[in-house]
């Protein structure tokens, strides 16, 4: 279960549960104001029961995310054997269990080329990943110049600077069938005709409505036939609505809705033309 809908099974009980106690307290006043009290306290026990399982319900589901999460975050650190301890992955960074599907991808498709929007920890599980297969290298897109800059001394750490590049690309306004959008500025970075992967997991959500939208129609032309697309985040409402928009847009993708515990992930897999 995703948070969104944790949360709507959470607020559609609450209310169900008040309404009920509400209904019957008004009846039974109609009926005798004194049955009415009793029946009065016996809704509000229904109503603090049903809370009660809700709470019961989300305590549970909270806890097979955290130990979900320290599972992949445990696989991740085995798995990667890094020099250095990795970063945390709470806050913006991407989840263990999303880093840890990038890893596997990289390891079963041993893409050429893997084009980052927004870098970080997730710049740092690519890069050990390609230099296991021998083959790739990871070029991240940052808006944000200081914590490029940080994920650059981070790869430095982790003797990982040859295998990736991180370029600062400040969001630009780009023009999609017409109509502006704002994006990263990727052409201050050296990007190869053709890419195998793209991990999407910027720009924020803050920037505009369906932020993470660009990224396809802005890059399918560069994404080989075969080649993929991983967008983080994909049970929040602006990326729920992104994808539906390239499924309307796009005849020649497939579109996989994997359930992560955390965040949602959607791969998007290019086609070849029918």
């Amino acid at each position: 279960m995703s948070r969104r809908s944790s949360k709507k099974s959470w607020r559609n009980a609450w209310l169900g549960a008040l309404a009920l106690a509400v209904i019957v307290t008004v009846v039974a006043n109609w009926l005798s104001p004194g049955f009415a009290i009793g029946v009065g306290v016996g809704g509000l026990a229904i109503l603090m029961k049903a809370l009660s399982d809700e709470v019961v319900s989300r305590v549970a589901h909270a806890q097979d995310v955290v130990f979900a999460q320290q599972e992949c975050r445990q696989q991740l650190d085995q798995l990667l054997h890094p020099v250095e301890p990795l970063p945390t992955t709470r806050g913006y960074r991407g989840s263990p269990d999303f880093l840890l599907e990038i890893y596997q991808r990289i390891r079963s498709q041993r893409p050429g080329v893997v084009l980052e929007a927004s870098c970080g920890l997730s710049t740092i599980v690519c890069a050990y990943a390609l230099r296991q297969v021998g083959v790739g290298a990871v070029i991240s897109l940052e808006h944000d110049e200081k914590f490029a800059e940080l994920t650059r001394r981070d790869l430095v750490r982790h003797g990982l600077s040859d295998l990736a590049q991180v370029h600062h690309a400040p969001i630009v306004t780009h023009q999609i069938d017409g109509h502006p959008w704002l994006w990263y500025d990727y052409a201050r970075a050296p990007l190869p005709s053709v890419v195998d992967m793209v991990v999407v997991d910027g720009p924020p959500s803050t920037i505009q409505k369906m932020a993470r939208f660009p990224a396809l129609p802005l890059l399918i032309d560069r994404l080989k036939v075969g080649g993929v697309l991983l967008l983080d985040d994909a049970d929040r409402g602006g990326e729920r609505r992104a994808v539906e928009a390239w499924e309307s847009r796009f005849k020649h993708i497939k579109v996989e809705r994997l359930a992560f515990f955390d965040k949602g992930l959607v791969v998007v897999t290019k086609l070849a033309p029918s």
